[in-house]
């Protein structure tokens, strides 16, 4: 019972207060006598402190030390305060090392608990000392232990009845662990094993120990076990179950924890095949194998543990990153991102050309096309064609321009049909005289736009394709083969980029006039501000 007591919960500060209340009572009854009125409101004080005390624990057990410290439930109070140090000097004078109080104390048993602590030493003595006092006079809700002296020679020992009572618990419970550690333990007590066997695992000579009896013990009460079992056979068996009990504990379930297990599983293969050798005659290489398999395998499985646990983490990390990114996206729109470099910003952080194409999929800006995505990729390959020039493999990517651009003439050609069909469907609906009427731009004047802009890029187109028909034809130098491979793509891809500006030019029409929309050209010329 004074073991429970001197665990129960108390905190410092209400440990100091108490102290310091008791110690308040006996200044002022020696200053002022017991019935002055100081005193007898330090007595209030000190009842109505202690009461809140056992409010919160069960008991509160007072214990003085050698070397001048106070316990009060295992809280230090330090002597810094005068009135602590008249608490501990006036227990010393009556002998008193240690007592317990208990919930229930009433009001006149505190009163008579004061009576008696501030009692002259001489009068304790003769009644038997603190506990025999206590006894005579009835006083409730106080436990105190008497104590007597006993001479001892050199050859005997003095061993604290408390330090023998944990001795005998303590080997109670390795006795327990070594039974389930062997298959024999009992399910009542299943928990509280499970715990030994963790605090055991923290060290790899202690826990091998364990483990080695166990296999030894299972051996004893089973004999020779199942055919062709040996001794490295039961060992491992019981490496699994302790492996196996600290998987429902929290030392597997945490980082740090999972490390200090690897280190100990690391150690232990050494700790056990030693300790198999002083128990059995000698160790072969194929019970070594067995063990070292064993342990091995419990390895990897905390290590997987750790993968998974730090996967999960980076992909939750991950997804979250993603969602701000595309938001981000969204929020800027084509435009924007293009003024910000972020698609070169990522790809030189490592981020391949699909992935980006994913994103900008997932955002919803590239539209139903891809349009803004295939651009992208046209890009990076057109990138990875300037980077490879002279190191053998531009004729590949070569071919990925080409099939690139390709793809991209089919995505436009689409888009100009819808966007007929898109114009008719309006026709049919007399959308044009709505959106005069509301200011809009009309569908005319929207072809107008577009057959001068057809007409702009058939000038520099035209002048592009000529200047690289010369380059090929060596009209004005000599090429290599390698050279007249890109000239033919870019006329290639002019070639197509002249039929989408055809396509535009039979949707939109020719110029109505001779003369140029000025407006249009200062729009299409002009540089930006």
């Amino acid at each position: 019972m004074a073991n429970d007591a001197a665990r129960a919960p108390i905190t410092v500060s209400y440990a100091d207060d108490l102290v310091r209340s008791w110690g308040l009572i006996f200044s002022n009854t020696f200053l002022y006598g017991p019935s002055h009125g100081v005193t007898v409101k330090a007595m209030a004080d000190g009842y109505m402190i202690m009461t809140k005390c056992l409010a919160e624990c069960p008991d509160i057990t007072f214990q003085l030390t050698d070397d001048s410290r106070i316990i009060v439930n295992e809280q230090i109070v330090e002597q810094k305060n005068p009135l602590v140090r008249m608490f501990y000097t006036h227990l010393r004078e009556l002998d008193i090392l240690t007592f317990s109080i208990e919930q229930g104390m009433s009001e006149d048993a505190f009163k008579n608990l004061m009576e008696v602590l501030n009692a002259k030493p001489d009068e304790i003595r003769q009644l038997g000392g603190f506990a025999g006092t206590i006894a005579s006079l009835g006083i409730q809700n106080v436990r105190a232990k008497k104590v007597s002296y006993q001479k001892v020679t050199e050859d005997e020992m003095v061993v604290d009845k408390d330090a023998m009572d944990g001795a005998d618990q303590a080997q109670a419970a390795l006795e327990d662990v070594v039974a389930f550690l062997s298959g024999g333990g009992s399910e009542e007590k299943h928990e509280g094993v499970v715990k030994a066997v963790e605090n055991a695992a923290s060290d790899a000579e202690k826990f091998g120990d364990l483990i080695v009896q166990a296999a030894d013990s299972e051996e004893k009460r089973d004999g020779s076990g199942a055919e062709g079992e040996d001794f490295a056979d039961r060992v491992v068996k019981s490496l699994k179950r302790a492996f196996d009990g600290l998987s429902e504990t929290s030392v597997i379930k945490t980082k740090k924890g999972r490390k200090s297990l690897i280190k100990t599983l690391t150690k232990l293969e050494k700790e056990i095949l030693a300790r198999i050798r002083n128990v059995k005659d000698g160790v072969n290489e194929e019970q070594v194998k067995k063990v070292s398999e064993a342990i091995e395998t419990m390895t990897e499985e905390l290590q997987i543990d750790e993968l998974a646990t730090e996967y999960v983490k980076k992909a939750s990390a991950a997804d979250e990153n993603e969602k701000r990114l595309l938001k981000f996206m969204q929020a800027k729109g084509v435009d924007g991102l293009a003024n910000i470099d972020l698609q070169e910003r990522l790809i030189s952080g490592g981020l391949s050309p699909d992935a980006w194409s994913d994103l900008l999929n997932k955002s919803g800006i590239a539209g139903s096309g891809g349009g803004i995505a295939a651009v992208g990729h046209l890009a990076m390959l057109l990138a990875e064609m300037e980077k490879n020039v002279g190191e053998g493999q531009l004729s590949d990517v070569l071919e990925g321009v080409h099939a690139e651009v390709r793809k991209m003439v089919v995505r436009t050609e689409r888009k100009i049909l819808d966007l007929v069909e898109s114009m008719r469907d309006e026709d049919e609906a007399g959308v044009e005289t709505d959106a005069a009427a509301d200011g809009k731009m009309t569908k005319r004047r929207m072809l107008t736009i577009l057959a001068e802009i057809a007409q702009e890029l058939c000038q520099p187109l035209a002048v592009m394709n000529c200047s690289i028909d010369m380059l090929k034809s060596g009209t004005i130098g000599q090429v290599n083969e390698q050279q007249t491979n890109m000239l033919s793509l870019a006329l290639e891809s002019g070639a197509k980029l002249g039929k989408l500006i055809d396509r535009l030019t039979k949707i939109s029409g020719l110029p109505t006039t001779m003369s140029p929309d000025a407006n249009i050209q200062r729009y299409l010329y002009e540089p930006e501000s």
